[in-house]
């Protein structure tokens, strides 16, 4: 990832996200075989126009919107209301970083984009399982 770019999310992410209701508009997408294209517009991939479907895919159930990982979480936080954040934190050897969602905590990220990701994995698994509000 270049480092002047947002990170998106996985190909798996996307997968799950799709199953969980995120149809928000993102310039970018992933295909039946992971495949990742990105596009000079923003469009529902999770639902796309005939644009898409000509040039890249056969079926919608081929495609996957790709998010970054930060518009995700704001999914989650405006759709779901479900609140978490990134924190740093010093360590003997340096900055670490951390994660906490009403009360449940998770240190030593060695990033702040993984920490950002795994807050995003537990966000799905909470959907998944019913329990947003735990």
């Amino acid at each position: 990832m270049n480092n002047k770019q947002l990170q998106i999310v996985t190909y798996k992410k996307a997968q799950k996200l799709k199953k969980l209701g995120f149809e928000w508009k993102v310039n970018g997408c992933y295909f039946f075989d992971g495949l990742f294209e990105q596009y000079d517009f923003v469009e529902n991939f999770n639902c796309p126009g005939r644009e898409v479907l000509e040039m890249d895919c056969d079926e919608p159930s081929e495609c996957f919107s790709a998010p970054t990982v930060a518009l995700a979480l704001k999914w989650f936080r405006d759709v779901n209301g479900m609140y978490g954040y990134v924190f740093p934190y010093n360590r003997v050897d340096g900055i670490s970083f951390g994660l906490d969602y009403k009360g449940y905590k998770k240190w030593n990220f060695g990033s702040y984009d993984n920490a950002e990701s795994a807050l995003l994995d537990k966000f799905i698994k909470l959907l998944e399982n019913g329990k947003e509000n735990n």
